[in-house]
């Protein structure tokens, strides 16, 4: 806050005191604190905090002058705070964009969104529950047990929320899966993760170091790498991923063949060696079938423009047709040829 005077104002100093706060870099600093108005000597502006605040600092400082985005004549001021120990659970820093299901401007996404969400909510009797533990407080009070509902409340909450935005959000579709696709797939999802994670100046999780361990990332290599280029390699890999995707259909059969082969050599004439010859007669047909759609498929395209008749008669020069307009309703006389 910018108090506009120092810690010795008695008006200062008495709010402090009143709201049992202090002064967050001065406490978990070494020496006397910095200035903060580059105009004077004078520290004015302050982070401040009670006990259990200052038991979650971790770091703090204050910025040297011009340091910072500020346009301000004053130095910016940061404390950097144990979520653990402040709130009970891990901070979540908001998604990427492109890390996010659906945006909302996806009117149809978004849509499908709040009634899933809608339906989720009546399934797990949200409303009711909000509603009873909003009375159990206001005539109890925050009791560890209401605490503890409220905890568990807010969890499916989240988790609600959650399963509506999966079920929502985008999906492939259509495309034939194989060893290659699923391959590409993990490396978008790992790539996507490690931008995060330097995003938001994370540690790897656990679950990171394994899939980086099954395709051979070289994570530490990632470690001196702007946000930037790697976010343009996560662009990079879906690309990849989608060129893959073009070539479903011959990817699965080649992946099909292969275990064809390993069939045949582990178990010659065994049934699962029928099988897979047959998906793979299933994948190759699918293929050609996909190919002969797009050839004959007839164009579409947008309407330009919509032409209403002024007369009962409307007379198609392309279909040579003449149309009664009756009331909204086209009746259709065929010329006869004499």
């Amino acid at each position: 806050m910018d108090a506009n005077g120092e810690l010795d104002d008695p008006q200062f100093a008495a709010f402090l005191q009143e709201h049992s706060l202090c002064d967050l870099i001065d406490e978990t600093n070494p020496g006397k604190a910095p200035r903060t108005y580059q105009q004077s000597g004078r520290r004015l502006d302050y982070i401040l905090g009670d006990k259990h605040v200052l038991a979650a600092v971790t770091k703090s400082s204050s910025l040297g002058s011009g340091d910072g985005v500020s346009l301000s004549d004053h130095t910016l001021q940061f404390v950097d705070l144990d979520c653990q120990k402040l709130f009970g659970v891990t901070a979540t820093a908001p998604h990427a964009t492109y890390e996010r299901e659906f945006k909302l401007k996806d009117v149809k996404k978004k849509d499908k969104f709040l009634k899933e969400l809608q339906r989720i909510y009546e399934h797990q009797n949200i409303k009711m529950r909000v509603e009873e533990l909003a009375e159990a407080l206001k005539a109890q009070g925050p009791t560890p047990t209401l605490i503890q509902i409220y905890q568990t409340l807010d969890d499916d909450i989240t988790r609600a929320m959650r399963a509506a935005a999966k079920r929502s959000g985008r999906k492939d579709f259509g495309y034939q899966r194989s060893d290659v696709l699923i391959m590409a797939g993990r490396r978008v999802r790992l790539m996507k993760t490690i931008a995060s994670c330097v995003r938001n100046k994370m540690g790897y999780p656990e679950k990171v170091l394994r899939l980086a361990e099954l395709l051979e990332f070289d994570l530490p290599a990632f470690n001196s790498l702007t946000y930037q280029k790697i976010r343009k390699m996560v662009t990079e890999a879906i690309h990849a991923k989608r060129e893959i995707q073009r070539m479903a259909a011959e990817h699965r059969a080649l992946w099909l063949e292969r275990l064809a082969q390993e069939a045949a050599t582990m178990k010659p004439g065994s049934e699962w060696e029928k099988i897979l010859k047959q998906m793979i007669t299933a994948s190759r047909q699918k293929a050609t079938n996909k190919r002969l759609n797009s050839i004959f498929r007839p164009e579409w395209a947008s309407l330009d423009h919509i032409e209403v008749p002024n007369e009962a008669w409307f007379m198609s020069n392309n279909g040579e047709e003449l149309y009664d307009f009756d009331n909204g309703i086209f009746v259709a006389h065929q010329q006869i040829d004499e």
